[in-house]
């Protein structure tokens, strides 16, 4: 048995930036989330983003994604831009910083190297680059609630939040925080702002009328109703995340400005010209250009 106490590792954790951490017990997904997601799929709510109906062992059962897993350890780290982007041409604010999948792994690796000091099996860290349902390992390790709009809710730190796990055989000495109830209560301002209808009902997202999917997953061109209900978002959209009261009282501020400038005074052509930079790079400059032209002469 490889022991290691929490405290030790939350402090590694939080040295790194990154605003909370919490661990489970490694496992099989629990039976009502697979149904439900399973169900998810077979409604076609995924649109065509296949590769979510893809290994489906590995999705609902990290020990077989990585053989010699004990504990999840999972970890959020702040997107760099906090504010509402109030602009005529909109990108998400997650993406107006550096890639975060190369910001999350510099983060961790102090973390990931005093972990692998003390296990047998090297540890694997995943943040949105293997098959897990992260929002899923997030609400088991205590990290927060899943709220009507879908997404992980921390009480303190609100949705605008990057999630990273750390797949480890080394056990945990220590408190392990418990999963949160839903704490939307009444609440259903993101059902109520989605342009599109995309939440067609509460903690139910259809992809194929979301912006986020037309604008970044998206194969073919989005249909004509969605073209019109489109307030100007070119990469992303952040209308149900912007709505949450959680992310208005969130004390978490913005620390990229380059980007966020450039995107407020509306030079793209720089923002564009820096885009292997960014989590721009993951859909080509062809179809951003293909929706700013859209909304320039709209």
């Amino acid at each position: 048995m490889y022991q290691v106490d929490w405290d030790d590792i939350y402090s590694l954790l939080l040295a790194g930036g990154f605003v909370d951490a919490g661990w489970t017990p490694a496992g099989k997904v629990d039976e009502a989330v697979v149904r439900v997601y399973l169900s998810w799929i077979n409604t076609g709510f995924h649109a065509d983003m296949k590769y979510l109906e893809k290994n489906i062992e590995l999705r609902l059962n990290p020990q077989v994604l990585h053989p010699g897993t004990k504990t999840i350890i999972t970890v959020l780290y702040p997107w760099p831009v906090h504010e509402k982007i109030d602009t005529p041409l909109k990108v998400s604010a997650y993406a107006l910083g550096k890639d975060y999948h190369d910001e999350m792994r510099e983060k961790i690796k102090p973390t990931m190297d005093f972990i692998e000091g003390h296990g047998k099996i090297k540890p694997r860290f995943v943040t949105d680059s293997a098959p897990m349902l992260d929002r899923f390992w997030a609400w088991k390790a205590g990290l927060g609630f899943i709220g009507k709009n879908t997404m992980l809710i921390h009480p303190r730190f609100g949705s605008r939040l990057f999630i990273g796990h750390i797949l480890t055989d080394v056990e945990i000495k220590g408190e392990r925080k418990e999963p949160l109830l839903q704490q939307c209560g009444q609440c259903e301002r993101c059902l109520k702002a989605c342009p599109t209808g995309a939440l067609v009902k509460p903690y139910v997202l259809d992809s194929r009328r979301c912006l986020s999917y037309w604008t970044i997953e998206a194969k073919i061109d989005p249909p004509s109703e969605i073209l019109k209900l489109n307030p100007g978002w070119i990469f992303g959209c952040d209308i149900c995340t912007d709505v949450c009261p959680y992310n208005k009282v969130s004390p978490l501020k913005t620390r990229e400005k380059r980007f966020y400038n450039l995107i407020n005074q509306q030079d793209l052509e720089k923002l564009f010209s820096a885009r292997k930079q960014l989590p721009l790079t993951r859909v080509s400059k062809k179809k951003l250009m293909s929706w700013i032209r859209f909304f320039r002469t709209k």
